[in-house]
């Protein structure tokens, strides 16, 4: 009996050192559902143990836990309270063991909706096969994302994630093994079904490994309106808003996407009509528009989400729509109103435009532009991220841009009101791209003061050549004068016009009030400079020739404030007609002149006459003036008159010998000089 209990023991404790050293993770951990401030981690243990996550700022310091007290292999941690936007790393395990971290453990919390950063996405359609293919697909991104060093903010996965019939060994082993140890614990994933994910039970069945697998928001965690179903949902990242449609399962034993009656659809419509994001990408397994190996027109489903599904996804703006299924890479242009065969497809009616939108320099390559007037939805087929299989021959005519050839995956890249895409393909090749603006060829209307200095900044991100040659993102201008500045891209292909007015005319105003001027006299005139900021330049004071012109103005001083010190010239002409104005040494501002002003010159005045007469008769005596007139003079005798006559004749009866001379002369500039004396 003491040797069976200590057997038992044994047996215990042994049991208990497997679980406690034996656990080891054989699949994860992936990331699902990441929002702005909570992420799932996902892991498989070969053994049952309890779930811990511990997590942190920094490698280094993990000071939170997660943790989950029950046993089990499909470990499942909400981590919560995060910061949006912010890489924290982590490890995962349970309290006895720790089974996988490390500075290659970490994540990115998503960026605010709305934001306007640039975030880029990578979509992967029919990949789960196994093949080398889609081993050279996933590492051709890989290299790229290295290269680059920039982090994937979005993955999309398009169904037919594992090949045949989307079992749990070939999730497994076509799935998980292959994307795991490069990609899987860093990036968080957003995935539809595809068919071979229902091969595993039938369309009517929720409780296929996919949905076990995966876990996705229903309630509206991650943005967008609550769906309520694993089947479907949507979230927001950045300024873009995605949409997520199972195109294959049944709802309520009848209802599949293509029916708008259907909880799926009504959904849908609710969805995109509360939609504020910018952008918007909706993404299905099943092509409305293909001709390779499925057939839009041969194949009842694809042809009823075609007629049924494409208005919808048209009338509430969609962007892109990404689909698989056709093991190819097929792309259309930005179309619209087409639902019929593809043989009833008409670029002049169905297209919004007629350029391939490649902005790479190419022929006929300007970018898509969409606005309220020009929308029209991408439709792509990304089937060859694994399976590749497609055939060569004519494309479908509203998908031009085909590659049955190579297989790939779609790289997508947004940043504000700019999309840019791209098919790159496994040997590293990108053999289609193209791109769309929102909100460009704007024509903006401003008003400013004037010297006020203006950022001007282009609706788009891209190459610049502006107006006056620079080809700078944004540039600095300083408004002299209603002005129209135009920016384009250096491809010729966008365009934004600046009108740049005024809020009121600048004008300087010269302020003196003084009617005449003397040559040789000091002067101060006052300025006042309106509706600009005077301080910023720099002015003249100048005076016009007697015709009120300035086109040989005299320059009298110079500075940066008023009044303005002066002295007038004394090699003038003189008379009246002559003005005052001050200008500054910048254009755009008018100048308001002085009334007309008189240039005048002080007096002189010579005496002459000399003669003998009797007592009681008179003599007349000579006055003689220079300057300007009208003059008033004072003679010796205090005869004062005012006289404009030159000479000027005064009668003088002295009763006796009397020598008269100027003892005054004045006029408008003052006193002058005298000289001379009659006797």
């Amino acid at each position: 009996m003491r040797q069976r209990t200590i057997n038992v023991l044994l047996f215990s404790l042994l049991l208990s050192t497997h679980l406690l050293f034996a656990q080891k993770i054989v699949r994860g951990p992936y990331l699902q559902s990441g929002t702005t401030q909570s992420i799932i981690v996902r892991w498989r243990t070969d053994l049952p143990t309890n779930s811990k996550v511990s997590f942190g700022l920094t490698a280094s310091q993990l000071n939170r836990v997660v943790l989950d007290d029950s046993p089990t292999t499909e470990h499942e941690l909400k981590l919560t309270d995060l910061q949006l936007n912010t890489v924290y790393y982590y490890n995962v395990g349970s309290t006895n063991a720790l089974q996988g971290g490390g500075s290659d453990y970490y994540f990115k919390t998503a960026v605010a909706a709305g934001s306007k950063q640039k975030i880029r996405i990578w979509a992967l359609g029919d990949m789960g096969n196994g093949s080398p293919n889609q081993r050279a697909v996933r590492d051709a991104y890989l290299r790229e994302i290295k290269n680059d060093n920039r982090q994937t903010d979005v993955v999309l996965l398009l169904g037919d994630n594992a090949y045949p019939n989307g079992t749990e060994q070939e999730y497994q082993t076509n799935f998980f093994n292959i994307y795991q140890d490069h990609f899987l614990k860093n990036n968080v994933l957003w995935a539809v079904p595809g068919n071979h994910e229902y091969y595993a039970i039938n369309r009517n069945s929720r409780d296929i490994p996919y949905f076990k697998l995966f876990s996705f928001p229903q309630n509206a965690e991650a943005g967008g309106v609550p769906s309520g179903s694993e089947m479907y949902y949507s979230f927001d990242y950045a300024n873009v808003h995605f949409v997520a449609l199972d195109s294959d399962g049944i709802e309520e034993g009848r209802f599949r996407l293509s029916d708008t009656l259907g909880r799926q659809v009504q959904w849908l419509k609710k969805d995109l009509a509360a939609n504020r994001q910018p952008w918007t990408i909706v993404t299905f397994h099943h092509p409305p528009f293909t001709k390779n190996s499925h057939d839009s027109d041969a194949e009842l489903e694809l042809s009823e989400i075609r007629r049924n599904l494409t208005p919808i996804l048209e009338r509430f703006k969609v962007d892109l729509v990404i689909t698989a299924h056709s093991h190819l890479y097929e792309r259309s242009r930005p179309m619209r109103e087409h639902q019929g065969f593809s043989n009833t497809f008409s670029p002049e009616k169905h297209l919004a435009f007629a350029t391939t939108g490649r902005y790479d320099g190419s022929p006929n390559a300007c970018a898509y532009v969409k606005n309220a007037q020009n929308d029209g939805v991408i439709y792509m087929v990304v089937g060859s991220s694994g399976q590749n299989n497609g055939k060569e021959g004519p494309a479908h005519p509203a998908m031009p841009f085909k590659n049955a050839r190579d297989g790939g995956s779609m790289v997508i890249e947004v940043e504000d009101n700019r999309l840019d895409a791209r098919f790159l393909c496994g040997d590293g090749v990108v053999r289609d791209r193209f791109t769309v603006f929102k909100n460009v060829n704007k024509t903006t209307i401003l008003k400013a003061q004037h010297g006020e200095t203006i950022k001007l900044s282009p609706s788009w991100k891209g190459t610049y050549v502006w107006s006056n040659n620079s080809r700078t993102p944004n540039l600095d201008f300083t408004l002299l004068g209603d002005t129209t500045i135009i920016v384009r891209d250096s491809l010729g292909c966008l365009e934004d016009r600046f009108r740049v007015e005024l809020v009121a005319k600048p004008t300087i105003t010269t302020n003196f009030s003084k009617s005449t001027l003397c040559l040789n006299e000091k002067i101060s005139v006052p300025f006042l400079v309106a509706n600009t900021d005077a301080a910023k330049w720099k002015y003249s004071l100048q005076l016009s020739d007697s015709q009120g012109n300035f086109a040989n103005s005299t320059v009298l001083a110079t500075g940066a404030s008023s009044p303005f010190e002066a002295t007038i010239p004394d090699r003038l002409t003189l008379g009246g007609g002559y003005r005052l104005r001050v200008v500054a040494n910048v254009r755009g501002i008018e100048s308001v002149v002085s009334s007309a002003l008189v240039i005048q010159q002080k007096p002189t005045a010579t005496l002459s006459g000399e003669s003998s007469i009797d007592v009681g008769n008179t003599a007349n005596l000579t006055l003689n003036f220079g300057g300007s007139a009208p003059w008033t003079y004072r003679l010796s005798d205090n005869t004062t008159a005012t006289t404009a006559a030159n000479p000027t004749t005064i009668v003088v009866s002295p009763q006796m010998t009397t020598v008269y001379s100027v003892s005054e002369i004045t006029n408008a500039c003052g006193a002058g000089t005298t000289q001379g004396a009659a006797r």
